[in-house]
């Protein structure tokens, strides 16, 4: 199990991966330890950018974590993998766990990795308002990576089962569906519904519902497991009599 791992590791480039997001994590920090909120113009500055710039970073991870489902199938399609692991002495279904340990725990590294940036901006800022809205958006990191790893649950049978091709053919109709609806807002939706949005609004309802958010957060990713498990368990019960996909 570990070498199939370190084959999906290897397959999506992970070490250039981890040399960059350490990188990256250093100079962020660098940067608030040098210039704190109350450093002045410069302090400031990374205060208010910071609550755009964090967030960001989060929805290129998830993006990663996105596109690492489609690699690490696309790799092992390309070099005969599927079949060659069956040729080795492993339980029949260890080429499909692989690839939902592998996601999990890239999920859970990026979640990780995104508390510690919401810590560092939050330590070193002298904006209240800005504190509690990264506060607040931290809040919901668990409930949105946990979102990811259902969109896997769904992603990795088809991927496994039917390959790149045609799982992805059925991805891009529902993706370019979801882009139609959104242009079609856009050309014909009543966009003075944007204006109502309020941060603040965002704030205050994770202040006043501080214990139903708690419960949600503890609940959501057992809820989350579960379905990845079953997830898991149906992709091994569809694969049982298949034959290697070549």
């Amino acid at each position: 199990m570990a070498g199939l791992l370190y084959k999906d590791f290897v397959g999506i480039k992970g070490r250039t991966h981890v040399i960059v997001l350490s990188i990256f994590t250093l100079v962020f920090l660098a940067f608030r330890v040098l210039f704190p909120g109350n450093s002045g113009e410069v302090g400031e500055f990374f205060d208010y950018s910071g609550i755009v710039f964090v967030p960001m970073i989060v929805v290129v991870t998830i993006m990663l974590i996105s596109r690492a489902t489609t690699m690490i199938i696309a790799n092992d399609e390309k070099h005969n993998a599927m079949q060659f692991t069956k040729s080795l002495p492993l339980d029949k279904n260890s080429y499909i766990a692989s690839k939902y340990i592998f996601i999990g725990i890239m999920t859970y590294v990026f979640y990780s990795l995104s508390c510690v940036w919401g810590t560092i901006f939050i330590s070193l800022s002298a904006d209240e308002g800005m504190s509690d809205v990264t506060k607040a958006l931290m809040g919901v990191l668990l409930p949105v990576y946990g979102m990811m790893l259902m969109i896997a649950a769904i992603e990795l049978p088809f991927f496994i089962t039917f390959g790149i091709k045609k799982a992805g053919i059925v991805k891009n109709a529902i993706m370019e569906i979801l882009m139609f609806l959104v242009v079609g807002f856009v050309l014909f939706g009543d966009l003075d519904l944007l204006q109502h949005i309020d941060i603040e609004v965002f704030v205050h309802f994770a202040e006043t519902h501080g214990f139903a958010l708690i419960v949600l957060n503890v609940t959501q990713p057992v809820a989350v497991l579960i379905v990845y498990y079953l997830s898991y368990r149906l992709t091994c019960r569809i694969n049982k009599d298949r034959e290697v996909l070549g």
